[in-house]
C-alpha cells in the first residue's frame, strides 16, 4: 500500500517544518504545506490528499475551524486538528468540522502516527461498500448478541430485543451516531426466526436518487443506459432474510412511496418491468434524528413512517450509560490484543477514570477509536491516561480554582487553561502551549497573570 499522503496547514513556519520532517521520518508523504485556510481549500481540491492535518489558529480571514468545515464539505477528505489549546470550548466548535482526531502541540511521532492511523483506519471503515450480505460476527456474544452493557438503559434495550425476536413486525430503531443501532437491528435478526439467513444492510443516505430504485428494487436488462443485465435488489437479493434499512431518513423522497409499497404488499417492481415479484423479507429501519422532525418538515412522508414505526427502539447515549464505558473499551482492547500479543493488555485505573468521566459525543464508536489510538501509542503493556487521545485528558485535566475568577479573553484565558492543565508548573505549562518558557513568561506579564511556582 502506498503511503498516505497529507496536506500540512499550519501558519507557523517552524512548526509547519519540523512537521513536514516528523511526517517524512514516519514515510508519509506530504502532498504540500500552506499557512492559511484559503490556501488549505484550495490545496485540497486541487491534490485530493489522503488526509489534512489543519492548525485550528490561523491568521487571516478564514480560521482552521471554517477551512475545516469547507474542505469536508467540498471533498469528504478526512482531517485531523493541529492545536495548542485543547480548552472545552474549542474542542465544541471544532465538531463541526466532523474531525478524526486532534493533535495538541506539542506532539511526538507515536502520537502523530496513532492519530494519522486511527484516522486512516475509520475513514475506511466509513467508505466499506454501503450495500452488502453481511456475514456473522465474529465478536463474542456478551449481553445480548454482540451488545454490551451491563447499565439499566441497555437492560431495557436487551429486553425490547427480546421481544421483537419473537415477532416478524417491522421496526425503527432510533439513536444518535455510533451508538450501535446496526448492533441491535443484528442481535434482533440473531435471535429470531430469521437467523442465519441473508442480513443485508443498506446505507440509505449514501444511495443516489438516479440509482436507487435500482439497488433497492431492481432492474431489468435495458432499462436505462448501462443496464447490461438483469439485476435484483435488495429485498429480492435478501431471500427469506432481513433487510436494514440504515439511516432511513435520508433515504431520497422520489422513492419513499415506493417503499411503502414494498412494505405493504410485501412486493417489488424491478425498473423497466411491470409485473411485481413477491418477496419474504423482514425490514428493519434505523436513524440518527428523529423521524417525527423529519415528517412535520415534510421531508418523510407521515404514511411511510407509521409503517416502519410498527416497533420502536430508542438506544440510549453513551453519556447515559457511563457505568459501561469500562466494558466497552476492555472488550475492544481484549480484541486488539487476539489480533496482536504485543498490543497492551490492560488498561490503567487512572486512564479508566478519564475514560469514564468524558461525555463521548461520538458514542461506542468513538470509544473504540479511542482505544485503538491508546494501543498504538502505549510503549508499555498497559495503557496509561497519557496515551489516550487529547481531547479526553483536555476533558478531564484539573481545574485550579484560584484562576477562575480571572477575567477572560481568549489569549489570558489559553495561559490560565495551560497552567491550570499544569498544576501551576510554567515550565509544564509551556510545554502544553508549544511555546518556550521565555514565551510563557512573557505573555504572562502582558496579560497580568502573576502565580505558578517551579
Amino acid at each position: 500500500m502506498s503511503p498516505a499522503r497529507i496536506l500540512v496547514v499550519e501558519d507557523e513556519a517552524i512548526v509547519a517544518e519540523d512537521l513536514r520532517d516528523l511526517l517524512q521520518e514516519l514515510r508519509y508523504e506530504v502532498a504540500a504545506v500552506v499557512p492559511s485556510g484559503h490556501e488549505a481549500v484550495a490545496k485540497a481540491v486541487a491534490l485530493r490528499p489522503d488526509l489534512v492535518l489543519m492548525d485550528i489558529k490561523l491568521t487571516g480571514a478564514m480560521d482552521g475551524i471554517e477551512a475545516a468545515v469547507k474542505i469536508r464539505e467540498q471533498t469528504g477528505i478526512p482531517l485531523v486538528f493541529l492545536t495548542a489549546f485543547a480548552d472545552r470550548r474549542t474542542l465544541e466548535r471544532a465538531k463541526t468540522a466532523c474531525p478524526y482526531g486532534y493533535l495538541v502541540k506539542p506532539f511526538d511521532q507515536r502520537t502523530l502516527r496513532a492519530t494519522i492511523e486511527v484516522a486512516m483506519n475509520r475513514y475506511r471503515e466509513e467508505r466499506r461498500p454501503t450495500v452488502s450480505v453481511s456475514e456473522e460476527s465474529a465478536l463474542k456474544d456478551d449481553s445480548c448478541h454482540g451488545l454490551i452493557g451491563a447499565s439499566s438503559a441497555m437492560r431495557s434495550v436487551f429486553d425490547e430485543i427480546s421481544r421483537l425476536a419473537r415477532v416478524d413486525s417491522t421496526v425503527l430503531i432510533e439513536g444518535e451516531t455510533g451508538t450501535g443501532k446496526e448492533r441491535v437491528a443484528r442481535a434482533i435478526c440473531k435471535a429470531g426466526v430469521r437467523a442465519g439467513k441473508a442480513f443485508i444492510t443498506v446505507n440509505c443516505a449514501a444511495l443516489i436518487e438516479t440509482l436507487a430504485a435500482s439497488e433497492l428494487f431492481g432492474h431489468r436488462r435495458g432499462a436505462f443506459t448501462g443496464a447490461v443485465d438483469n439485476h435484483s435488489g435488495v429485498f429480492e437479493a435478501a431471500g427469506g432474510g432481513t433487510v436494514f434499512l440504515d439511516e432511513i431518513g435520508d433515504i431520497p423522497k422520489s422513492q419513499q412511496p415506493f417503499l411503502l409499497r414494498v412494505l405493504e404488499e410485501r412486493e417489488v417492481t424491478r425498473v423497466g418491468e411491470t409485473t411485481p415479484r413477491k418477496i419474504d423479507v423482514r425490514v428493519l429501519a434505523a436513524s440518527n434524528r428523529s423521524l417525527d422532525a423529519e415528517v412535520a418538515a415534510g421531508r418523510f412522508r407521515s404514511d411511510l413512517f407509521y409503517r416502519i414505526r410498527v416497533a420502536h427502539v430508542i438506544v440510549p447515549p453513551l453519556r447515559e450509560r457511563a457505568g459501561d464505558v469500562s466494558l466497552l473499551a476492555k472488550r475492544f482492547l481484549s480484541q486488539i490484543y487476539e489480533k496482536s500479543r504485543s498490543a497492551p493488555h490492560a488498561i490503567s485505573e487512572e486512564a479508566l477514570h478519564a475514560l469514564s468521566s468524558y461525555p463521548w459525543p461520538g458514542n461506542v464508536r468513538e470509544v473504540k477509536n479511542a482505544i485503538e489510538f491508546a494501543a498504538i501509542r502505549c510503549a508499555g503493556g498497559i495503557i496509561q491516561r497519557a496515551d489516550l487521545p487529547p481531547e479526553i485528558i483536555a476533558a478531564h485535566a484539573p481545574v485550579v480554582g484560584a484562576l477562575k475568577n480571572l477575567p477572560a479573553g481568549e489569549g489570558k484565558a489559553r495561559m490560565l487553561d495551560a497552567l491550570a492543565r499544569a498544576n501551576l508548573n510554567r515550565t509544564e505549562a509551556a510545554r502544553l502551549l508549544g511555546i518556550s518558557r521565555a514565551t510563557l513568561y512573557r505573555r504572562l506579564n502582558e496579560f497580568g497573570i502573576s502565580g505558578g511556582e517551579e
